[in-house]
């Protein structure tokens, strides 16, 4: 305190002394550990315990950066510390190099899940959806519901695109949104067929590209990142709704593809064969070959073949007589029969 007889400039000077103080104690907070020169297991725990504070403060990938050097550092000093090593006979033997080992694992595993998200992660997850697309079986409600996920995700991602990178989309080859226009084009809304799954493909490929050319800063385009991922998982899990062939019950498959259709009032049971009779009697050899390649029962399998052996010539094209050719190869006789019936050549080769 001053006892009021003080010379003005004694004062500044102790003001000054003590703003410098304050300046000191600043830079000390934000200084950065240092890896200790007695390197023990307390001391090198408090270097970690100082990382793992900085790690928790980090705000950007340059941040990150500081922390992952600092590891590199402390996982030196616990190579090259004289610390005791855990008896080998001893099962419960304390291990201090292996627990501050532990450590360092642990923190980096911290400073991985940290880091990111980055553009290269919406380009990974918009290519997985497009492999979904193209890849997965659909039924004909499936595919018009995948086709408007994708159009529904097609127009945020460009939306955010735009936003964050003006010329990506247009420096990139594809324009997403014209991609499913084009499919589009010349069709009546009442009248308008599904979106071809290569359109939905091409449009999915034609976003990652504008996201891999905008080049997006984990730190300065975090919100554009965000939005991205955020349309992906909405997109992901629209396709995860999306009714595929696996999700239905063989008889659903088989109603789907009109294999019932045939069936007016029937009497034979099940109605699997009753279908198979009609099937048989109008020629329909892709139904036969459906319901061969679907049935699985012994009983199922046996009219299959019955029908074709039937039907002789009548049954002969390009995909029954591979199927039959390969249960002939295995020396099928009923399958050897049908091929002598349906005067296949390839049963000669």
């Amino acid at each position: 305190m001053s006892n009021g007889d003080d010379d003005p400039a004694d004062a500044s000077e102790e003001a000054d002394a003590a703003d410098d103080g304050g300046d000191a104690g600043e830079q000390t907070e934000t200084a950065a550990p240092t890896l200790p020169d007695d390197a023990t297991e307390e001391s090198l725990n408090e270097y970690l315990d100082e990382i793992a504070e900085r790690l928790e403060a980090a705000e950007t990938e340059a941040d990150l950066d500081d922390v992952e050097a600092l590891l590199d550092d402390a996982e030196t000093g616990i190579e090259e510390a004289d610390l005791p090593e855990p008896d080998e006979d001893d099962e419960d033997a304390d291990d201090p190099r292996g627990d501050l080992e532990d450590r360092v694992a642990e923190l980096r595993d911290g400073v991985a899940d940290a880091r990111g998200p980055y553009g290269e992660d919406v380009v990974d997850a918009v290519e997985a959806a497009s492999g979904t697309v193209a890849d997965t079986e659909w039924t004909e409600a499936g595919h018009d519901d995948a086709a408007a996920a994708v159009a529904s995700f097609v127009g945020e991602a460009a939306d955010a695109i735009d936003d964050a990178a003006p010329d990506a989309i247009d420096e990139a080859d594809e324009d997403p949104e014209a991609l499913l226009d084009e499919a589009a084009d010349g069709e009546e809304p009442a009248a308008a067929e599904p979106i071809p799954v290569d359109q939905l493909t091409a449009a999915l490929d034609a976003v990652a590209a504008a996201v891999a050319e905008a080049g997006f800063d984990a730190d300065e385009d975090a919100d554009a990142i965000a939005a991205l991922l955020a349309a992906t998982d909405d997109l992901e899990a629209a396709l995860d709704d999306a009714e595929e062939w696996d999700d239905l019950e063989t008889h659903e498959q088989l109603r789907a593809q009109g294999y019932y259709d045939v069936l007016g009032h029937y009497k034979d049971f099940p109605v699997e064969w009753a279908a198979l009779k009609e099937h048989e009697a109008q020629g329909n050899v892709d139904m036969i070959l459906l319901a061969l390649d679907s049935l699985q029962s012994e009983f199922m399998e046996r009219h299959c073949l019955e029908a074709f052996e039937r039907m002789g010539k009548r049954g002969k094209t390009e995909a029954s007589v591979e199927e039959v050719l390969g249960r002939a190869e295995k020396r099928d006789r009923p399958a050897i029969r049908i091929l002598g019936k349906m005067a296949a050549e390839e049963a000669t080769d």
